[in-house]
Parts: C-alpha cells; sequence; structure tokens
C-alpha cells in the first residue's frame, strides 16, 4: 500500500504498514511521519514529477488521532518550510532578475548615449566641414568675382583711353582735312 501526495514540493509515500510514512522535502531532507491514513495505491516509487520516494518501517501500533493529528501537524510543518523556501528562492530570483534588468538597462542607456554623443559629434564634424567647404567656395567665387572685376575696369580704362585716343586722331585728321580745305578757298 503506497501514499503519494504533493504539499508544495514534499513527496510523501506510505510505506507498507498502514501507519508508516516518510516525506522527502525540495531540498533532499528525509522527514519520518507517523500515523496518517493510508489510501491504497498501485503507483510505483516515484511520483509524477520523478520526485524520490523513500520508504521507512515503523510500529503499527502508534495509530492513534492525536498521533495523526501529530503526523498532519509534521506534513503541514513541512509544506510551510518548503513553501517558505519556495517563496524565498523566488524573492532571490526577483531581485536578481531586477538587479539583472536594471544593469542591463543602464548599459542600453549608456550605450545609447555614446551612440547619441558619437552622433552628435559625427554630425557636428560633418556640419563644420560642410561649413568650411562653403566658405572655402565663397572666398573662391568672392576672389574670382574680385579678380572679374578688376579685369573688366581695367577693359573699361583701356577703352576709354582708346576712345580717346581715336578722339584725338579723328581730330588732328579732321583739323588736318579742314586746314587743307581752307586755304583752297581764300
Amino acid at each position: 500500500m503506497h501514499l503519494q501526495g504533493k504539499l508544495g514540493n514534499t513527496a510523501i509515500d506510505e510505506s507498507r504498514t498502514a501507519n508508516d510514512y516518510t516525506a522527502l522535502d525540495t531540498v533532499g531532507n528525509v522527514d519520518t511521519v507517523d500515523t496518517f491514513d493510508a489510501v491504497e495505491t498501485d503507483e510505483p516509487d516515484h511520483d509524477s514529477a520523478g520526485t524520490e520516494v523513500v520508504e521507512t518501517d515503523h510500529d503499527e501500533a502508534s495509530g492513534s488521532p492525536a498521533a495523526a493529528a501529530a503526523a498532519a501537524v509534521r506534513v503541514l510543518e513541512m509544506a510551510t518550510r518548503s513553501a517558505d523556501e519556495l517563496v524565498r528562492e523566488a524573492t532571490d530570483e526577483a531581485t536578481t532578475l531586477v538587479a539583472t534588468a536594471r544593469a542591463e538597462a543602464d548599459q542600453l542607456t549608456a550605450e545609447s548615449q555614446a551612440e547619441a554623443d558619437r552622433v552628435r559629434l559625427s554630425a557636428r564634424a560633418e556640419a563644420d566641414q560642410i561649413l568650411a567647404a562653403a566658405k572655402t567656395e565663397a572666398d573662391r567665387v568672392t576672389a574670382e568675382l574680385e579678380e572679374t572685376r578688376i579685369r573688366h575696369e581695367a577693359e573699361i580704362s583701356r577703352l576709354e583711353q582708346l576712345q580717346e585716343d581715336h578722339r584725338d586722331t579723328m581730330r588732328t585728321h579732321l583739323n588736318d582735312v579742314l586746314a587743307q580745305l581752307k586755304p583752297a578757298t581764300d
């Protein structure tokens, strides 16, 4: 006859006698529980989760209700210890997860900030290059326009001089023609 139950992660197995039971808690500690009402099953010596079930032999004469109550209290105490251990483990795991998440968030924040700084510096460098290229182009165009202006002013001066030279040449030529015509009319 076997009694198998599960309280938290504690497996309970009745030994071959009606009054002796052994419980194996989650960390492998073995507790013996006396006098628990047995239910007959054909289950193997392992529970459905594969938890090992340990059988012990005790005196069958200790089947009193007080002993059964004490056994139930022991089982509940084991279940409470098991539940407390699970709560501690869950709390520790949650704390670890939160710490890991915070660390990852801090790392991602730092990486994002570094990337933003890199992009900002890159953009600033590119803007400085574009500004320098624009200033260089503006200086080149200004110098070219100044050179063109100087060349045009020189051309204007040359053309004004040429005009004056032509005027003087024409005046001289016309005066010579008039001078030749005047003696003939006199």
